[in-house]
């Protein structure tokens, strides 16, 4: 019976820490957060990504609230190390977009959106110079109003088998404590 058990939790600590060891690529590799001042404001900030050469599954963040309204000339465009990864608009496909704290449909929005940086992007951006240069720029037609902003988050996402194994492990933990 003794050696069942420690069979068994053995098990389930060895799951267990290999869950955590291979999460470790898991989480926040970058952020800001900047407030939107002057009409078709743009910005650019250099990142030091060293040791994230390895992460997968790059998945890059954003919610902005500002005039991204029915003008053809209300957009966000996000640009990593020269390479453009799209404007965004609120009727952009992907863009959640809702009318903002004013109520004025014309002009005040909220969008969240995202989009993936794929690995061969990841290793061709990070292959350069371990630093990421990350740019944004307003079209002409977005004005600057109080309470407007632009935040964005890179963070790699595990991969679900190391989180299915993690809680396998748990789960066989929980269940020889239960059995006592």
């Amino acid at each position: 019976m003794k050696l069942k058990f420690l069979n068994t939790a053995l098990t389930g600590l060895i799951l267990s820490i290999s869950c955590l060891v291979n999460s470790a690529n898991a989480g926040l590799i970058l952020s800001d957060s900047t407030e939107v001042n002057s009409s078709g404001q743009s910005y650019s900030e250099v990142f030091d990504v060293s040791g994230f050469e390895d992460y997968t599954n790059l998945v890059f963040t954003v919610n902005v609230r500002g005039d991204y309204g029915t003008n053809s000339s209300e957009f966000i465009e996000f640009v990593i190390d020269d390479t453009s990864f799209g404007q965004f608009s609120y009727n952009t496909a992907g863009v959640t977009s809702v009318v903002g704290p004013s109520g004025n449909s014309s002009f005040d929005y909220v969008m969240d959106f995202s989009f993936t940086i794929s690995d061969v992007d990841w290793n061709s951006l990070y292959a350069n110079d371990s630093q990421l240069k990350v740019q944004w720029n307003n079209g002409p037609g977005v004005d600057p109003a109080a309470g407007y902003y632009v935040n964005f988050s890179l963070s790699a996402i595990p991969e679900p088998s190391t989180l299915a194994i993690f809680a396998l492990g748990l789960i066989g933990l929980g269940l020889r404590r239960f059995k006592k």
